[in-house]
């Protein structure tokens, strides 16, 4: 009797955990979007921030392509500033393009106050979509109440606010360098346990190849056998996600490209983490650095690591 009790209180608890949890993210998020779309369209045009007054003026010049062919041709492309006297244009061109299509979208044309109304308003929303991103790497990371006061503090910063309610190309690059962050995170965070059939193929079948058990023309197999079990892991689809979102965040602002360190190192941490819980014991080289045997075993275990959780769920579970 104590025991089904016990059963049905960890699920009314979680539950309840949730759902706490979710009101005070919805209410923070409400808060963040308030302070970002209110007095969005302030200064009666006036364009007194020069980097956004730039960004409306190359905007309202440029037009869309009709085919990717179009676009490609760069010296005749109609999205390329520089075939419309812009050649001193030197910010991203994604969040330009992302806001000349809303509005051909929207307006069915260009001018300087459609271009201000569409790119304030994907600024505000990038913003609000950044404090997001900041709730889950601070759940991922930690824990849910980390998350939701990273969240908190992110809602009511003051540059943050400030910076929504101009169409430059700082919202957009924060976003995207944050979905990279959280993918990054997601790698360095997971704790899957070995797939022991797996690993043990793969290993003795890496091992034996070392030992010259199996003809050296075999290596190449092995390892191609190895990689394609990679690609089919949930680590690869989290890479994938790291280096698009960091495409985006590099074609809003080429400042961001140095965050790429990140994907190594969260890969680093997350096998620094099974080395010292025993799951790979690392062989390590007289320079330092792990010789071809713990290279395989490293290998296995990507190889051999199939279970697929939502990081999305995990921070809210």
């Amino acid at each position: 009797m104590n025991t089904s009790s016990t059963e049905q209180a960890h699920p009314n608890t979680r539950n309840r955990t949730i759902l706490i949890v979710g009101i005070l993210l919805t209410l923070i998020l409400m808060a963040a979007a308030f302070m970002r779309f209110r007095g969005l369209f302030w200064g009666e045009y006036q364009y007194l921030h020069p980097d956004e007054r730039f960004m409306i003026w190359v905007g309202t010049d440029i037009s869309p392509v009709e085919s990717l062919g179009d676009y490609w041709d760069t010296p005749n492309s109609s999205l390329n500033p520089h075939n419309r006297g812009k050649s001193f244009y030197v910010y991203g061109t994604l969040p330009l393009y992302l806001a000349r299509y809303a509005v051909e979208w929207v307006y069915g044309h260009s001018g300087f106050n459609e271009m201000t109304n569409v790119g304030r308003f994907l600024s505000a929303l990038a913003d609000l979509l950044t404090v997001l991103f900041v709730y889950l790497i601070g759940a991922r990371a930690y824990d849910k109440r980390v998350g939701l006061l990273a969240a908190g503090f992110s809602a009511f910063a003051v540059l943050q606010i400030q910076q929504s309610h101009f169409f430059t190309v700082d919202t957009f690059t924060t976003l995207f360098s944050m979905i990279a962050v959280y993918f990054a995170v997601s790698i360095a965070k997971k704790r899957d346990e070995i797939v022991q059939d797996d690993y043990i193929s793969i290993q003795g079948s890496l091992d034996s190849t070392d030992e010259g058990l199996i003809p050296a023309e075999n290596t190449q197999r092995n390892y191609l056998k190895y990689l394609s079990k990679f690609v089919k892991s949930p680590d690869f689809l989290l890479a994938v996600g790291f280096g698009v979102a960091l495409g985006f965040a590099a074609s809003s602002k080429v400042s961001a490209a140095p965050l790429a360190i990140l994907l190594p190192g969260a890969f680093l941490i997350r096998l620094s983490y099974l080395n010292r819980s025993g799951s790979i014991p690392l062989r390590v080289g007289s320079i330092g650095i792990p010789d071809r045997g713990s290279w395989n075993q490293l290998c296995s275990y990507f190889a051999s690591s199939s279970r697929w959780h939502s990081a999305v769920q995990d921070s809210l579970a």
